[in-house]
């Protein structure tokens, strides 16, 4: 408590202190505009993407609502994607149950007996194959979500009157 009392009643202090200041805010103010403009161009180049990516779904969707043929082949896509997504999320179950079923046996399993990769662990092994297989089944999930909605967008574009667009 001393020590601080003898900072603030101290002159070196509080003129390190001004001086500090005035550089951080000289640094700052040369430091702002180039931040602003990476700033800017950043967002400008988000807006446009954004813009594009809009753009090119709302012409899948018109190209969609022409063709009923092509919406049924794009939601049989999906579900041969959610199949795939739910094999993967069961590859994913059946790694952490082996992996579970090895943690209750401990020496006794049959995956800690015979260690055919001596520098990859069990564990590490099916922590990883329990990783890829939820990433995979996500992405497989997700691209399924992407397809049906594109379709119901599609179905609700083509069921409105065209001056009601």
């Amino acid at each position: 408590m001393d020590e601080l009392l003898n900072n603030l009643t101290s002159t070196y202090w509080w003129l390190s202190v001004v001086v500090v200041g005035l550089i951080i805010n000289l640094v700052s103010s040369y430091l702002k505009p180039p931040l602003d403009a990476i700033g800017s161009k950043t967002f400008h180049a988000w807006k446009a993407r954004s813009e594009r990516a809009n753009k090119m779904y709302v012409k899948k969707v018109d190209a969609l609502a022409a063709a009923p043929h092509t919406q049924v082949l794009f939601m049989l896509r999906a579900q041969s994607l959610r199949a795939k997504s739910n094999g993967w999320s069961l590859t994913a179950i059946f790694a952490l149950a082996l992996y579970q079923s090895s943690v209750w046996l401990g020496d006794q399993s049959p995956l800690h007996a015979d260690q055919t990769a001596p520098f990859v662990s069990t564990g590490w092994a099916l922590s990883l194959i329990v990783a890829l297989s939820v990433i995979a089944s996500m992405r497989l999930a997700y691209a399924a979500a992407d397809l049906e909605l594109l379709v119901m967008d599609a179905q609700i574009r083509a069921s409105t009157p065209s001056n009601m667009q």
